[in-house]
């Protein structure tokens, strides 16, 4: 997954957008590192006037707007708008952390490559054959553990059938029958979350080890 940040400024009726260094400009600049961004945040010089952040002057007018999945696209990507205020003090982390929920299922929600008839079709699930029937609405498997066992053993269909697939995490209320709350992630994510399968991944993928990008907890 490729996470990436753009910081506006508003000055006047203008939109702006810091730049390498912190300069203002109006084309916006992507960066891919959150503690780089806090840093310039911080930073004030206020010898540049407009020309240059400047933290006293500008952060009440500074929207921080975080990218993520953008290695899917503008179109097919998720966008998070934070304050300065809550970018500064948010928590960021070099690793991405995916609790194993004893009270959840997991399923595996497949990537529709039209993203234009995905967003007026229903989602398909992966259902895997037992006893020469499928799942009806998907197969779920039991715990997070589970389901990177599967993986491990299909680590080739991250690169064609679960390209850009996400798990989706549905956790069940006391009764074990009602859905409580859902979430969904990445499945490499997903995976990689553990180091034996991040392991297994970096063998598998020896020109491309996936490498932690900052996540907020």
């Amino acid at each position: 997954m490729t996470t990436a940040y753009i910081v506006e400024i508003k000055i006047n009726d203008t939109v702006c957008y810091m730049g390498p260094g912190g300069r203002i400009g109006t084309i916006p600049k992507f960066f891919n590192n959150a503690s780089r961004v806090k840093n310039l945040l911080h930073a004030s010089n206020p010898g540049y006037g407009n020309w240059k952040f400047n933290r006293q002057s500008h952060k009440d007018s500074v929207t921080v707007i975080q990218i993520r999945n953008l290695q899917l696209g503008l179109k097919a990507s998720s966008a998070t708008m934070m304050t300065y205020d809550e970018f500064i003090t948010r928590n960021f982390t070099n690793s991405l952390r995916i609790p194993n929920n004893p009270r959840a299922v997991y399923m595996i929600e497949l990537a529709q490559p039209d993203l234009q008839l995905a967003a007026k079709t229903k989602p398909m699930y992966v259902r895997l054959a037992r006893q020469g029937r499928k799942h009806k609405f998907g197969h779920q498997w039991n715990t997070a553990g589970h389901l990177r066992a599967h993986i491990t053993g299909r680590l080739h269909r991250l690169d064609s059938q679960y390209n850009g697939a996400k798990v989706i995490e549905i956790e069940m209320d006391e009764d074990g029958f009602t859905p409580k709350q859902v979430k969904s992630y990445p499945i490499i994510d997903f995976y990689c979350a553990s180091m034996s399968s991040r392991e297994q991944y970096n063998r598998h993928h020896p020109k491309a080890h996936y490498t932690p990008l900052p996540e907020y907890t």
